[in-house]
């Protein structure tokens, strides 16, 4: 699909990261990007691959996991 959006010239490509699909439990180190909690291989593939078209990325982090916001919908703020 990257190759059909690059020859039709699509950029920015805006695609939507479940942040509790990539991030299901609460890291021990949030700043390490190394933390085992972290589920990002898709995203930086999606990266490397639209960077390699030359194909600008727009992500837009959705929902928020229950381990951050205290038990509630994903649509409600991190606490």
């Amino acid at each position: 699909m990257l190759d059909q959006a690059r020859d039709a010239n699509v950029s920015p490509l805006r695609t939507v990261v479940v942040w509790e699909d990539t991030v299901p439990t609460r890291p021990a180190t949030p700043t390490d990007s190394f933390d085992p909690s972290y589920r990002l291989d898709d995203v930086d593939d999606l990266v490397r691959s639209a960077q390699q078209r030359g194909i600008e990325l727009l992500l837009t982090i959705w929902g928020t996991p229950e381990w951050a916001n205290g038990g509630q919908a994903p649509n409600s703020p991190p606490h």
